[in-house]
C-alpha cells in the first residue's frame, strides 16, 4: 500500500488513535537526510500530527530531543503537505520528502 499526503496522514492517525482522530502525539524514530547527508540517524524525536484545513500538518520537536540548532542543520521544525510530500513508506512509517530543498525524513511511530 502507498498512500499519499492527506491519506497518509489519516492512516497515521488512526494508528495512533480512535477513527476520527484528528491530532495525535508520540515519540517516533527519525532519521532525517539533507542533501544526501544523514543528519539525524534514528533519533526518538516527539511528532505531531494534525489535520489541517489548509493541508495537514507534521510538527517536529527537534530542540525537545536535543537537536536546537535544527534549523543550522537544515531541518525544520514544521511540515505541510502543501508544500511536502508525504507517504506511508513502511508498517507504521511516514517519509517526508521535498526535492527543492533537497531533503528526506523517515519516521517510524
Amino acid at each position: 500500500m502507498f498512500e499519499t499526503d492527506h491519506a497518509a496522514i489519516v492512516l497515521a492517525l488512526r494508528d495512533l488513535g480512535d477513527v476520527g482522530t484528528r491530532y495525535a502525539a508520540t515519540i517516533a524514530v527519525v532519521t532525517a537526510v539533507v542533501n544526501d547527508v544523514v543528519i539525524v540517524d534514528e533519533a526518538q524525536i516527539k511528532i505531531a500530527l494534525m489535520l489541517g484545513e489548509q493541508g495537514d500538518i507534521i510538527d517536529m520537536y527537534w530542540a525537545e530531543s536535543n537537536y536546537r540548532n535544527f534549523r543550522e542543520l537544515g531541518l525544520y521544525g514544521r511540515f505541510n503537505t502543501n508544500f511536502q510530500d508525504v507517504c506511508v513508506s513502511g508498517s507504521r512509517e511516514l517519509r517526508i520528502q521535498d526535492a527543492s530543498e533537497g531533503y528526506l525524513i523517515t519516521l517510524r511511530y
